[in-house]
């Protein structure tokens, strides 16, 4: 009797043992299809009432809104490693654009930065406790022109410059960590060419450059002549970098998508603006050989292998919406 009971009690554990795997596994596989989304009344206008959403990428419906909501512009959210927590940017008194945490377990928002005369965006996590992003000034006679990298730490709540010497005379945009590649890339530019005169079909000239997540063994990616490099995602299988690149023609911005190869280290055009895509901004790459964007107010797919371009349509959103934003850090 005992020995029948011993053999019982071990295929339980190995039963629960096979479920909980399997639990982990579908938990894990299901993080890979959603992703956050910052979903707007209106695209063109400064005030937007905006609100934050998981968003199924297979399903292509939202799931559930996050109790986040705000007026304004420009706003992002992104997911930490770990899954329990939510880095965003959101509007204080219509003037600076801070850094807030929202717990996910149970939907507690705090203000982790203030008094900060100045826009901070384009955030990403470095680890569950490291969030990076870019910093604004609205005091150009203390900052100068230049756009900074910093990093907060949430345990320690500080803010630390990401380089220990960044000048005024650049702007550092763009930036991210890549966990698979253990890698932050940036965008760099002299700042002073963003406020200069520049001809149609051109505009201020910026460089990609990648770097160890503590700021170290800095190396030149690529630049896109006439070009400014804008936001900048790695494909699902981390073997490319998808480009925004953009530029002004006659008075309006557009942009083009292009593709660097980490391997060949080569910049290829992947789709330039045209009057059907004149823009192509807020790319994500949800699969394989598979870049989404928004253009003109809606979302579309692009097959990175035969370019063929289809409309994906969020089922269950309300008439006039349109999803602006999509996590940089999408899991």
């Amino acid at each position: 009797m005992k020995k029948v009971i011993g053999i019982f009690v071990i295929l339980l554990c190995l039963t629960l043992t096979i479920i909980y795997k399997y639990d982990d596994q579908e938990m894990k596989t299901n993080s890979t299809k959603r992703v956050v989304g910052i979903v707007s009344d209106s695209s063109t206008k400064v005030n937007q009432n905006q609100k934050m959403a998981w968003i199924d990428l297979t399903e292509k419906r939202i799931v559930k809104e996050l109790p986040i909501d705000n007026i304004g512009h420009g706003l992002e959210a992104t997911i930490s490693p770990d899954n329990q927590k939510m880095a965003e940017n959101k509007w204080v008194n219509r003037m600076d654009l801070n850094l807030f945490l929202l717990d996910l377990q149970n939907n507690k928002l705090t203000q982790l930065t203030g008094n900060i005369n100045g826009e901070i965006s384009r955030i990403s996590w470095i680890d569950d406790n490291t969030i990076l992003y870019c910093f604004t000034s609205h005091n150009s006679k203390k900052y100068g022109l230049g756009m900074y990298l910093y990093t907060y730490n949430i345990k320690n709540k500080t803010n630390t410059p990401f380089f220990k010497n960044q000048s005024s005379n650049y702007r550092y945009d763009t930036v991210r960590y890549i966990p698979k590649l253990n890698k932050v890339i940036y965008a760099q530019g002299k700042a002073d060419d963003y406020f200069l005169s520049i001809p149609l079909g051109k505009a201020a000239s910026n460089q990609l450059y990648w770097c160890n997540k503590d700021g170290t063994m800095i190396q030149k990616l690529t630049e896109i002549k006439n070009r400014t490099i804008g936001r900048v995602v790695p494909t699902y299988d981390n073997k490319n970098l998808i480009i925004e690149a953009y530029y002004v023609q006659k008075s309006v911005d557009k942009s083009d998508l292009y593709t660097y190869n980490f391997e060949s280290k080569k910049t290829t055009l992947l789709l330039a603006s045209s009057e059907k895509y004149p823009e192509h901004w807020n790319i994500i790459s949800p699969a394989y050989n598979t870049v989404w964007f928004r253009s003109k107010g809606k979302i579309y797919e692009i097959n990175t292998v035969n370019k063929n371009i289809k409309e994906v349509k969020i089922m269950n959103m309300k008439p006039g919406e349109e999803i602006v934003n999509f996590d940089l850090n999408q899991s």
